[in-house]
């Protein structure tokens, strides 16, 4: 029988949110403006689409971070745009443009009772954080978007900051030392919920947690609070 849950560790994309398909298209505008792009708009779409899928799976797989800056420039080397021409400090000012543009065009909630659920968990003294691969978007930039919310975690942890990608178990290590810093608990009484097999499932998986996966038709968040969580705390 499963351990009580003490901690909830959550994926981001996918499971807590969607991408605001406006913000794509102001984004690849924004890239193909900014950067000069000679290419028609349906190419740098795309070159921006099919990178982004590559650089996450290149992070699975090796389990370290290819960060905003070398996305965006593996998106130019693929658009013909000569990247020794790209400073950082031109990039950063994209970037702040972007972030702007996310903001504006915000992610739409994957669940839209996402505060109620969140709530009951804080009643039943259940902690709660997040672990999220980031590819283009930073992790500030995903922080300064929940806090528009009002929606607070015990603490956030993501690849960019942390250096790592799921499913190395080094992310998932850090989730069980800081979810220890705040109680006194053992792996099998985290959870982490996400949409990804390999990355979200198998990963917590192996370095002892419980997992659940989700995919927002009969395996929702609240399905799995309502079914599991809440009913193991009240027995």
């Amino acid at each position: 029988m499963s351990l009580p849950i003490k901690h909830i560790s959550l994926d981001v994309w996918q499971t807590l949110i969607r991408s605001n398909l406006e913000f794509r298209k102001k984004r690849n505008e924004l890239l193909a403006d900014h950067f000069n792009i000679r290419k028609p708009f349906g190419f740098v779409e795309t070159a921006a689409k099919t990178r982004q899928a590559w650089c996450t799976q290149v992070n699975e797989l090796v389990g370290k971070n290819l960060d905003s800056f070398e996305i965006v420039l593996l998106i130019l080397q693929d658009c013909a745009i000569d990247i020794k021409s790209i400073s950082i400090d031109f990039y950063a000012k994209f970037y702040t443009q972007m972030e702007m543009l996310f903001l504006e065009y915000p992610p739409l909630l994957a669940e839209q009772n996402l505060f109620s659920w969140l709530t009951q968990v804080r009643q039943h003294n259940i902690s709660v954080s997040l672990l999220s691969n980031t590819g283009l978007i930073k992790g500030e930039t995903l922080n300064k978007f929940f806090q528009r919310l009002n929606l607070n975690f015990d603490f956030a942890l993501y690849s960019d900051e942390i250096g790592f990608s799921k499913p190395n178990p080094k992310a998932f290590d850090l989730v069980y030392q800081k979810s220890r810093a705040i109680k006194n608990l053992l792996p099998r009484e985290i959870v982490h919920v996400g949409d990804n097999l390999n990355a979200d499932y198998a990963g917590a998986l192996a370095v002892g947690f419980q997992a659940q996966l989700i995919d927002h038709s009969e395996n929702t968040i609240s399905s799995y609070l309502s079914k599991h969580v809440f009913n193991i705390r009240q027995t």
